[in-house]
């Protein structure tokens, strides 16, 4: 159920950064609710929760409104901050000794990273493959964009990498700092 569950909040990710970020808040709560409650160590009452993976979601999809609707605002600058957040998430392979996570740790994060995924990445990225490319895929073939999605997990890109992948520059802190901000503004779920 765990694996089921952080792959649908993934694909919300995912979501977020193809403007799909039009999702069900309750089936979201209910998602994070039933994850948390089957950890063994969870003593928290659910009438008492506040939904922190709920919220987070919400202050994203609302940086990206924002930076959507300001006449100077770039919403590329959230997906770049998802995506680099996507390359740093934990591939399910991670810990069991498959090929591929063994070596150097992630300077950044201190995660596994997969050598032979990021290697074929960082090619496909310095041939040219781009973020509006990853939005006309989602255009054409949804599956094919979780795919495409997915081949960024594990891989720990850099920022100047996540760069070059968008485009342009962008200011990971600001956004990061802005996003922080509105989930502290949003109302416990």
């Amino acid at each position: 159920m765990i694996d089921t569950i952080v792959a649908y909040f993934r694909v919300l990710f995912y979501n977020i950064i193809c403007c799909r970020e039009n999702f069900d808040v309750n089936f979201l709560k209910l998602l994070e609710i039933n994850g948390v409650m089957r950890q063994p160590d969870m003593d928290t009452d659910p009438k008492h929760y506040n939904y922190p993976a709920t919220k987070k979601f919400l202050a994203y999809a609302q940086r990206k409104q924002e930076l959507q609707e300001h006449p100077r605002g770039n919403p590329d600058n959230i997906k770049a901050l998802l995506i680099y957040k996507i390359s740093h998430g934990c591939e399910e392979s991670e810990g069991r000794g498959e090929a591929g996570v063994e070596g150097p740790l992630c300077p950044g994060c201190g995660g596994p990273v997969n050598w032979p995924k990021r290697r074929q990445l960082l090619r496909r990225i310095h041939k040219g493959h781009r973020l509006e490319d990853l939005q006309e895929i989602c255009n054409r073939d949804y599956d094919k964009f979780i795919r495409e999605c997915d081949a960024f997990v594990g891989t720990h890109l850099t920022r100047e990498e996540v760069c070059l992948f968008v485009g342009h520059e962008v200011n990971f802190d600001e956004q990061a700092d802005r996003i922080d901000k509105i989930y502290n503004e949003i109302e416990d779920c």
